[in-house]
């Protein structure tokens, strides 16, 4: 069933401008200066930085191939070291970080954080915390 742009944004506060990217996916700006890509009600991917090399994962415990597919298609869209692909290996979800000289693996789990600069794969705390974090380097 195809979500209505209200549908999907329903409880979501201060969208600042919101664009359709794929079947029932939206990438949007909201009033707290993340933007993110949403697909159903679930924010899948949210970038913490302007160069979007902080990226916070999440499926909301639905683990699809639609969300799958959806997070590798959008993840890497800055221009970062390290490039992200989530991959399933018998039921279980993984997280692989790669570049040229080296890759890193990881266990996915909803609230994953991603340094695609550095090659780390940490448990997020608090998405205003890295954003705040970040800035201080």
């Amino acid at each position: 069933m195809r979500s209505t742009k209200e549908m999907v944004f329903l409880g979501v506060n201060g969208v600042e401008w919101s664009k359709n990217v794929a079947n029932n996916t939206y990438r949007y700006r909201a009033s707290d200066g993340f933007e993110r890509i949403r697909l159903h009600q679930t924010d899948i991917i949210t970038f913490c930085d302007e160069k979007k090399s902080l990226v916070i994962l999440n499926t909301n415990s639905f683990r699809t191939i639609t969300t799958k597919s959806r997070i590798n298609t959008f993840v890497n869209e800055g221009m970062n070291y390290y490039k992200a692909y989530v991959y399933q290996k018998d039921y279980q979800w993984f997280v692989k970080l790669e570049s040229l000289r080296n890759t890193v693996y990881g266990e996915f789990f909803d609230g994953v954080l991603l340094d695609l600069n550095e090659g780390d794969i940490t448990e997020v705390r608090d998405e205003y915390e890295v954003r705040d974090e970040y800035e201080m380097k």
